[in-house]
């Protein structure tokens, strides 16, 4: 395949239509844009949330006991799982 060389002579043809969707293109992009610059710019004045040390440590120890109650689960049934294999296999 052969490279593409511009030069003074070179010429494009661009249709009217694709003029129009490059054009609505760029507008498209520019308003996204203006639009999540806004939103971050709001977001700035907006209060921080408040999460005490106190708030964090009790929802920490929630999703541990939590966790650790999923996995007693989870031991009680694969040694249930193991013993109904264990019967099907005699």
């Amino acid at each position: 395949m052969k490279p593409l060389e511009i030069d003074k002579s070179t010429r494009f043809n661009i249709t009217l239509e694709f003029l129009i969707v490059i054009i609505a293109g760029v507008i498209s992009t520019m308003g996204v844009y203006y639009k999540l610059s806004s939103d971050i710019e709001e977001a700035k004045q907006l209060p921080k949330p408040s999460v005490t040390k106190e708030e964090y440590e009790l929802k920490d120890q929630l999703l541990r006991t939590t966790v650790d109650n999923i996995d007693k689960k989870v031991d009680k049934i694969d040694q249930r799982l193991e013993k109904m294999e264990e019967r099907l296999m005699r």
